[in-house]
Protein backbone atom coordinates (compact mmCIF):
# COMPACT_ATOMS: atom_id res chain seq x y z
CA UNK A 1 0.00 0.00 0.00
CA UNK A 2 1.55 3.41 -1.14
CA UNK A 3 1.47 6.06 2.20
CA UNK A 4 -0.17 9.75 1.64
CA UNK A 5 1.89 12.29 0.76
CA UNK A 6 2.70 15.39 2.36
CA UNK A 7 0.17 17.32 -0.37
CA UNK A 8 -2.35 15.07 -0.60
CA UNK A 9 -5.66 15.96 -0.13
CA UNK A 10 -8.74 14.03 0.94
CA UNK A 11 -11.74 12.65 -0.89
CA UNK A 12 -15.31 13.84 0.37
CA UNK A 13 -16.50 12.10 3.26
CA UNK A 14 -18.64 9.02 2.35
CA UNK A 15 -16.58 8.40 -1.13
CA UNK A 16 -15.43 4.43 -0.90
CA UNK A 17 -12.46 4.77 -3.59
CA UNK A 18 -9.81 7.47 -4.80
CA UNK A 19 -7.54 7.87 -7.49
CA UNK A 20 -3.41 7.39 -7.07
CA UNK A 21 -1.89 8.27 -9.95
CA UNK A 22 -3.79 6.43 -13.01
CA UNK A 23 -5.01 3.50 -10.70
CA UNK A 24 -8.50 3.50 -8.97
CA UNK A 25 -7.19 1.84 -5.14
CA UNK A 26 -10.16 0.73 -3.10
CA UNK A 27 -10.15 2.82 -0.34
CA UNK A 28 -11.56 0.96 2.51
CA UNK A 29 -10.76 -2.76 2.58
CA UNK A 30 -11.31 -5.82 5.53
CA UNK A 31 -7.99 -6.29 7.49
CA UNK A 32 -5.39 -7.97 5.89
CA UNK A 33 -5.11 -11.68 8.24
CA UNK A 34 -1.47 -12.89 7.42
CA UNK A 35 1.82 -10.95 7.51
CA UNK A 36 3.04 -8.43 5.12
CA UNK A 37 5.10 -10.39 2.70
CA UNK A 38 7.24 -6.62 2.43
CA UNK A 39 8.91 -7.45 5.70
CA UNK A 40 9.95 -11.03 4.80
CA UNK A 41 11.14 -9.65 1.07
CA UNK A 42 15.18 -8.34 0.73
CA UNK A 43 15.08 -4.97 -0.17
CA UNK A 44 17.44 -4.38 -3.63
CA UNK A 45 19.69 -0.95 -3.53
CA UNK A 46 16.96 0.45 -6.88
CA UNK A 47 14.18 -0.05 -4.32
CA UNK A 48 16.30 1.60 -1.83
CA UNK A 49 16.63 4.58 -4.36
CA UNK A 50 12.62 4.25 -5.52
CA UNK A 51 11.47 4.92 -2.19
CA UNK A 52 13.70 8.14 -1.56
CA UNK A 53 10.84 9.64 -3.74
CA UNK A 54 7.91 7.34 -2.90
CA UNK A 55 8.18 5.35 0.55
CA UNK A 56 6.48 1.82 0.34
CA UNK A 57 5.98 0.96 3.95
CA UNK A 58 3.38 -2.33 3.05
CA UNK A 59 3.07 -5.07 0.32
CA UNK A 60 0.36 -3.99 -2.27
CA UNK A 61 -3.06 -4.69 -1.73
CA UNK A 62 -2.00 -4.96 2.67
CA UNK A 63 -4.20 -3.24 5.19
CA UNK A 64 -2.34 -3.62 8.60
CA UNK A 65 -5.35 -3.77 11.51
CA UNK A 66 -5.07 -0.86 13.82
CA UNK A 67 -3.64 -1.66 17.39
CA UNK A 68 -6.13 -1.19 20.53
CA UNK A 69 -4.07 0.19 23.19
CA UNK A 70 -7.35 0.07 25.53
CA UNK A 71 -10.67 -1.26 26.10
CA UNK A 72 -13.36 1.64 27.43
CA UNK A 73 -16.86 0.21 29.11
CA UNK A 74 -19.44 1.22 26.19
CA UNK A 75 -22.21 1.72 28.78
CA UNK A 76 -20.34 4.75 29.79
CA UNK A 77 -20.76 6.66 26.43
CA UNK A 78 -24.21 5.18 25.07
CA UNK A 79 -27.17 2.77 25.61
CA UNK A 80 -26.12 0.88 22.03
CA UNK A 81 -23.84 -1.22 23.74
CA UNK A 82 -24.35 -3.98 21.28
CA UNK A 83 -21.88 -3.68 18.05
CA UNK A 84 -21.31 -5.51 14.65
CA UNK A 85 -18.14 -5.21 14.97
CA UNK A 86 -15.87 -7.85 16.38
CA UNK A 87 -14.01 -6.52 19.25
CA UNK A 88 -10.74 -7.42 18.22
CA UNK A 89 -10.97 -4.16 15.68
CA UNK A 90 -11.80 -0.83 16.02
CA UNK A 91 -14.95 0.78 15.70
CA UNK A 92 -13.73 3.07 13.23
CA UNK A 93 -11.44 1.94 10.62
CA UNK A 94 -8.88 4.54 9.10
CA UNK A 95 -7.72 5.70 5.73
CA UNK A 96 -4.87 5.58 5.20
CA UNK A 97 -3.51 3.04 7.68
CA UNK A 98 -0.64 5.58 8.64
CA UNK A 99 -0.45 9.34 7.78
CA UNK A 100 2.98 10.09 5.87
CA UNK A 101 4.82 13.23 5.07
CA UNK A 102 7.96 12.92 2.62
CA UNK A 103 9.85 14.26 -0.16
CA UNK A 104 9.65 17.91 2.30
CA UNK A 105 11.39 21.18 3.28
CA UNK A 106 12.43 22.83 6.61
CA UNK A 107 10.04 25.64 7.65
CA UNK A 108 7.41 24.86 4.64
CA UNK A 109 3.63 23.61 5.99
CA UNK A 110 2.81 20.09 4.88
CA UNK A 111 -0.98 18.85 5.60
CA UNK A 112 -2.91 15.30 4.59
CA UNK A 113 -6.60 14.17 5.96
CA UNK A 114 -7.05 11.40 7.62
CA UNK A 115 -10.61 9.80 7.58
CA UNK A 116 -12.19 7.24 10.10
CA UNK A 117 -15.17 5.92 9.29
CA UNK A 118 -17.69 4.38 11.04
CA UNK A 119 -18.08 0.55 10.65
CA UNK A 120 -20.89 -0.38 13.00
CA UNK A 121 -24.58 -0.19 11.89
CA UNK A 122 -25.54 2.51 14.52
CA UNK A 123 -23.99 6.13 15.15
CA UNK A 124 -20.93 6.51 16.73
CA UNK A 125 -19.04 9.33 18.36
CA UNK A 126 -15.46 9.37 17.55
CA UNK A 127 -12.26 11.85 19.03
CA UNK A 128 -8.53 12.34 19.27
CA UNK A 129 -6.58 13.61 21.60
CA UNK A 130 -4.07 16.40 21.67
CA UNK A 131 -0.89 16.03 20.75
CA UNK A 132 2.35 16.62 22.62
CA UNK A 133 4.44 17.56 19.02
CA UNK A 134 5.65 20.59 17.82
CA UNK A 135 5.70 19.37 14.53
CA UNK A 136 2.25 17.78 14.15
CA UNK A 137 -1.03 19.27 14.58
CA UNK A 138 -4.33 17.42 14.13
CA UNK A 139 -7.68 19.24 13.76
CA UNK A 140 -11.28 18.09 12.89
CA UNK A 141 -12.87 19.16 9.32
CA UNK A 142 -16.52 19.45 9.90
CA UNK A 143 -18.81 17.92 7.40
CA UNK A 144 -21.48 20.75 5.86
CA UNK A 145 -24.29 21.21 7.87
CA UNK A 146 -22.58 18.82 11.08
CA UNK A 147 -21.33 20.21 14.01
CA UNK A 148 -17.90 19.31 15.45
CA UNK A 149 -18.32 16.52 18.10
CA UNK A 150 -21.55 15.22 16.93
CA UNK A 151 -21.84 11.81 16.05
CA UNK A 152 -21.25 9.65 12.95
CA UNK A 153 -23.68 7.79 11.33
CA UNK A 154 -23.15 4.45 10.28
CA UNK A 155 -20.78 3.87 6.88
CA UNK A 156 -19.99 7.96 7.12
CA UNK A 157 -16.73 9.39 8.08
CA UNK A 158 -14.85 11.99 10.30
CA UNK A 159 -12.29 13.50 8.94
CA UNK A 160 -9.15 15.48 10.40
CA UNK A 161 -7.02 17.09 8.95
CA UNK A 162 -2.93 16.59 10.19
CA UNK A 163 -0.22 19.48 9.33
CA UNK A 164 2.98 18.71 9.55
CA UNK A 165 5.42 21.73 10.31
CA UNK A 166 9.38 20.34 9.97
CA UNK A 167 12.18 22.34 11.00
CA UNK A 168 14.64 19.92 9.55
CA UNK A 169 14.66 17.54 6.59
CA UNK A 170 14.96 14.78 9.42
CA UNK A 171 12.70 12.00 10.12
CA UNK A 172 9.49 12.16 12.76
CA UNK A 173 7.41 9.94 14.51
CA UNK A 174 4.32 10.16 16.34
CA UNK A 175 1.23 8.11 17.51
CA UNK A 176 -2.35 9.65 17.35
CA UNK A 177 -4.32 8.26 20.09
CA UNK A 178 -7.93 7.76 18.52
CA UNK A 179 -10.61 7.07 21.05
CA UNK A 180 -14.35 5.74 20.56
CA UNK A 181 -17.20 4.77 22.56
CA UNK A 182 -15.43 1.47 22.95
CA UNK A 183 -11.89 1.66 22.43
CA UNK A 184 -8.34 3.50 22.03
CA UNK A 185 -6.56 2.74 19.00
CA UNK A 186 -3.33 4.23 17.58
CA UNK A 187 -2.93 5.34 13.87
CA UNK A 188 1.04 6.75 13.02
CA UNK A 189 2.23 9.54 11.55
CA UNK A 190 5.69 9.15 10.25
CA UNK A 191 7.41 11.97 8.43
CA UNK A 192 10.44 10.19 6.43
CA UNK A 193 13.13 12.17 6.39
CA UNK A 194 16.37 12.36 3.79
CA UNK A 195 18.60 9.53 4.04
CA UNK A 196 21.55 7.98 2.03
CA UNK A 197 21.57 5.90 -0.88
CA UNK A 198 23.91 3.98 -2.51
CA UNK A 199 23.39 3.07 -6.83
CA UNK A 200 25.02 0.00 -6.24
CA UNK A 201 23.44 -2.62 -8.96
CA UNK A 202 21.31 -5.11 -7.90
CA UNK A 203 23.20 -7.96 -9.68
CA UNK A 204 26.83 -8.66 -10.07
CA UNK A 205 28.52 -10.97 -12.51
CA UNK A 206 32.27 -11.34 -11.59
CA UNK A 207 34.93 -12.80 -14.36
CA UNK A 208 34.88 -16.35 -14.52
CA UNK A 209 38.16 -17.86 -12.92
CA UNK A 210 39.87 -21.14 -12.45
CA UNK A 211 39.51 -22.51 -8.60
CA UNK A 212 41.54 -20.81 -6.43
CA UNK A 213 42.81 -17.90 -8.10
CA UNK A 214 40.71 -14.41 -7.57
CA UNK A 215 39.10 -12.43 -10.30
CA UNK A 216 38.58 -8.57 -8.77
CA UNK A 217 35.78 -6.42 -10.12
CA UNK A 218 35.72 -2.18 -9.53
CA UNK A 219 32.65 -0.84 -8.64
CA UNK A 220 32.16 3.09 -8.61
CA UNK A 221 29.56 4.09 -6.96
CA UNK A 222 27.58 7.24 -5.35
CA UNK A 223 25.51 8.30 -2.49
CA UNK A 224 22.54 9.43 -4.81
CA UNK A 225 20.74 10.40 -1.07
CA UNK A 226 20.02 13.74 0.22
CA UNK A 227 21.60 12.84 3.52
CA UNK A 228 25.21 11.88 4.40
CA UNK A 229 25.55 8.41 5.46
CA UNK A 230 27.58 5.26 7.44
CA UNK A 231 27.69 1.85 6.59
CA UNK A 232 29.30 -1.24 6.40
CA UNK A 233 29.76 -3.64 3.32
CA UNK A 234 29.62 -7.70 4.16
CA UNK A 235 29.32 -10.84 1.92
CA UNK A 236 27.31 -13.83 2.78
CA UNK A 237 30.11 -16.26 1.03
CA UNK A 238 33.45 -17.05 1.73
CA UNK A 239 34.09 -17.24 -1.95
CA UNK A 240 33.24 -13.67 -2.43
CA UNK A 241 34.86 -10.54 -0.72
CA UNK A 242 34.60 -6.63 -1.09
CA UNK A 243 36.94 -3.79 0.23
CA UNK A 244 36.16 -1.80 1.79
CA UNK A 245 34.06 -2.94 4.63
CA UNK A 246 32.95 0.02 6.04
CA UNK A 247 32.80 4.08 4.76
CA UNK A 248 30.99 7.39 5.12
CA UNK A 249 29.78 8.99 2.49
CA UNK A 250 28.51 12.62 1.67
CA UNK A 251 25.09 13.31 -0.75
CA UNK A 252 26.80 13.37 -4.50
CA UNK A 253 30.30 11.86 -2.55
CA UNK A 254 31.54 8.72 -4.93
CA UNK A 255 33.67 5.87 -3.30
CA UNK A 256 35.17 2.59 -5.18
CA UNK A 257 34.50 -0.65 -4.25
CA UNK A 258 36.86 -3.61 -5.25
CA UNK A 259 34.66 -7.04 -5.23
CA UNK A 260 36.93 -10.26 -5.42
CA UNK A 261 36.02 -13.74 -6.30
CA UNK A 262 38.08 -16.74 -5.23
CA UNK A 263 36.11 -19.70 -5.61
CA UNK A 264 36.97 -23.24 -4.12
CA UNK A 265 35.86 -25.53 -6.84
CA UNK A 266 35.16 -25.82 -9.93
CA UNK A 267 31.21 -24.59 -11.35
CA UNK A 268 29.09 -21.79 -10.40
CA UNK A 269 28.97 -19.71 -6.96
CA UNK A 270 26.46 -17.74 -5.83
CA UNK A 271 25.95 -15.09 -2.78
CA UNK A 272 24.88 -11.51 -1.66
CA UNK A 273 26.30 -8.14 -0.96
CA UNK A 274 25.15 -6.83 2.27
CA UNK A 275 24.91 -3.03 2.49
CA UNK A 276 23.39 -1.83 6.32
CA UNK A 277 23.00 1.76 6.45
CA UNK A 278 23.44 2.41 9.84
CA UNK A 279 21.64 6.00 10.16
CA UNK A 280 18.41 3.93 8.80
CA UNK A 281 18.83 0.34 9.84
CA UNK A 282 18.05 -0.56 6.72
CA UNK A 283 19.74 -3.19 4.79
CA UNK A 284 20.11 -3.89 0.95
CA UNK A 285 20.85 -6.87 -1.01
CA UNK A 286 22.59 -7.16 -4.47
CA UNK A 287 23.19 -10.86 -6.09
CA UNK A 288 26.75 -11.83 -6.54
CA UNK A 289 27.62 -14.46 -8.93
CA UNK A 290 30.62 -16.60 -10.60
CA UNK A 291 32.08 -19.29 -12.31
CA UNK A 292 34.97 -21.05 -10.98
CA UNK A 293 37.10 -23.07 -14.35
CA UNK A 294 38.57 -26.31 -14.12
CA UNK A 295 42.24 -25.99 -16.07
CA UNK A 296 43.37 -28.32 -18.28
CA UNK A 297 45.52 -30.03 -16.02
CA UNK A 298 46.59 -33.27 -14.41
CA UNK A 299 49.39 -36.25 -14.58
CA UNK A 300 50.72 -38.16 -17.60
CA UNK A 301 49.21 -41.50 -16.16
CA UNK A 302 46.02 -42.34 -14.25
CA UNK A 303 48.00 -45.86 -12.85
CA UNK A 304 51.02 -46.32 -11.62
CA UNK A 305 52.44 -49.96 -11.62
CA UNK A 306 56.07 -50.66 -10.48
CA UNK A 307 58.04 -53.37 -11.80
CA UNK A 308 58.85 -56.53 -9.73
CA UNK A 309 61.90 -56.46 -7.81
CA UNK A 310 64.13 -57.83 -4.83
CA UNK A 311 63.58 -57.49 -1.29
CA UNK A 312 65.75 -54.76 -0.18
CA UNK A 313 66.18 -53.38 -3.76
CA UNK A 314 64.39 -50.39 -5.29
CA UNK A 315 61.75 -49.71 -8.10
CA UNK A 316 61.05 -46.60 -9.40
CA UNK A 317 58.43 -44.88 -12.09
CA UNK A 318 58.45 -41.80 -13.63
CA UNK A 319 55.36 -39.61 -13.64
CA UNK A 320 54.58 -36.38 -15.30
CA UNK A 321 52.44 -33.39 -14.38
CA UNK A 322 50.96 -31.39 -17.65
CA UNK A 323 49.77 -27.49 -17.52
CA UNK A 324 47.83 -26.76 -20.95
CA UNK A 325 46.41 -24.26 -19.32
CA UNK A 326 47.20 -20.74 -19.69
CA UNK A 327 47.39 -19.80 -15.85
CA UNK A 328 50.42 -20.67 -13.32
CA UNK A 329 49.27 -22.94 -11.11
CA UNK A 330 50.84 -24.52 -7.53
CA UNK A 331 50.70 -28.46 -6.63
CA UNK A 332 51.26 -30.75 -4.18
CA UNK A 333 51.67 -34.32 -3.74
CA UNK A 334 49.57 -35.72 -1.05
CA UNK A 335 48.29 -38.85 0.29
CA UNK A 336 45.25 -37.79 0.79
CA UNK A 337 42.81 -36.38 -1.60
CA UNK A 338 42.29 -33.11 0.27
CA UNK A 339 43.71 -30.77 3.26
CA UNK A 340 41.29 -31.78 5.39
CA UNK A 341 41.35 -35.62 4.53
CA UNK A 342 44.95 -35.20 5.42
CA UNK A 343 44.50 -33.36 8.37
CA UNK A 344 42.24 -35.90 10.09
CA UNK A 345 44.57 -38.85 9.38
CA UNK A 346 47.60 -37.22 10.83
CA UNK A 347 45.12 -36.41 13.81
CA UNK A 348 44.47 -40.38 13.71
CA UNK A 349 48.26 -41.21 13.80
CA UNK A 350 49.22 -38.55 16.06
CA UNK A 351 46.37 -40.30 18.59
CA UNK A 352 47.38 -43.69 17.57
CA UNK A 353 51.03 -42.66 18.94
CA UNK A 354 50.27 -41.23 21.86
CA UNK A 355 47.40 -44.56 22.94
CA UNK A 356 50.62 -46.74 22.03
CA UNK A 357 53.27 -44.99 23.98
CA UNK A 358 50.78 -44.87 27.24
CA UNK A 359 50.46 -48.73 26.73
CA UNK A 360 54.19 -49.12 25.93
CA UNK A 361 53.64 -50.87 22.81
CA UNK A 362 55.64 -50.43 19.62
CA UNK A 363 55.59 -46.66 17.94
CA UNK A 364 53.53 -45.76 14.67
CA UNK A 365 54.24 -43.26 11.86
CA UNK A 366 52.43 -40.19 10.93
CA UNK A 367 51.46 -38.52 7.65
CA UNK A 368 50.81 -41.71 5.89
CA UNK A 369 53.74 -44.00 6.46
CA UNK A 370 52.91 -47.52 7.85
CA UNK A 371 52.73 -47.97 11.45
CA UNK A 372 55.36 -50.26 13.46
CA UNK A 373 53.22 -51.95 17.04
CA UNK A 374 53.48 -54.87 18.73
CA UNK A 375 55.15 -56.69 21.80
CA UNK A 376 58.97 -55.76 21.42
CA UNK A 377 61.46 -59.28 21.43
CA UNK A 378 65.17 -59.50 21.51
CA UNK A 379 65.59 -60.46 18.08
CA UNK A 380 63.15 -57.69 16.75
CA UNK A 381 64.94 -54.88 18.86
CA UNK A 382 67.58 -54.27 15.73
CA UNK A 383 65.01 -54.05 12.99
CA UNK A 384 62.85 -51.66 15.38
CA UNK A 385 65.85 -49.10 15.58
CA UNK A 386 66.91 -49.36 12.09
CA UNK A 387 63.28 -48.95 10.99
CA UNK A 388 62.74 -45.82 13.94
CA UNK A 389 66.14 -43.99 12.35
CA UNK A 390 64.27 -44.16 8.73
CA UNK A 391 61.29 -42.31 9.81
CA UNK A 392 63.10 -39.96 12.01
CA UNK A 393 64.76 -39.16 8.75
CA UNK A 394 61.64 -39.02 6.69
CA UNK A 395 59.50 -36.97 8.81
CA UNK A 396 62.37 -34.42 10.10
CA UNK A 397 60.61 -33.82 13.87
CA UNK A 398 61.86 -35.82 16.22
CA UNK A 399 59.07 -35.01 18.30
CA UNK A 400 56.41 -36.79 15.93
CA UNK A 401 57.16 -40.23 16.61
CA UNK A 402 57.63 -42.02 20.00
CA UNK A 403 61.52 -42.93 20.93
CA UNK A 404 62.13 -46.38 19.68
CA UNK A 405 65.48 -46.48 20.43
CA UNK A 406 64.90 -46.51 24.09
CA UNK A 407 61.97 -48.79 24.06
CA UNK A 408 63.73 -51.46 21.95
CA UNK A 409 67.01 -50.88 24.79
CA UNK A 410 64.23 -51.25 27.62
CA UNK A 411 62.50 -55.08 25.72
CA UNK A 412 66.61 -56.27 25.35
CA UNK A 413 67.23 -55.29 28.93
CA UNK A 414 64.18 -57.25 30.19
CA UNK A 415 64.98 -60.51 27.30
CA UNK A 416 68.63 -60.93 27.34
CA UNK A 417 70.40 -62.73 24.48
CA UNK A 418 71.22 -66.84 25.33
CA UNK A 419 74.46 -67.96 26.25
Amino acid sequence: MQPATGTAKGSTAGSMRRKQGHEETVKYKAYSRDADSLLFTKTSPSQLIADLDQPTLHAEGYRPKPQIVELLNIAEHTHKVQSAVDIDQPLFQPFPAEVVFHNYEPFKQYSALLHLRNNDKVARRVTVEHLDSTVFHVERVPAPGQAIGSKVAAGMEAVFRVTFLPESIDGHEQQLLVSTEREKFIVPLLAIGASAALDLPDSVSLPAVAAKRTSRLPLLVSNVGKQAGSFQLVTSDNCFTVSPSKARLAPGETLQLTVEFTPAAPGQHAGELEVVYEDSNRTTFTALTGLGLELDVGLSESQVVFLPTYMGKLSQRALRVFNHSNTSITFSIRAQPSEEAELAATCSALAAVQQNTLSGTGAAAVRGMSSISGTWSPRSAGAARQNSKQQRSMLGAADEVMDVDDECDAAAQQHPKPG
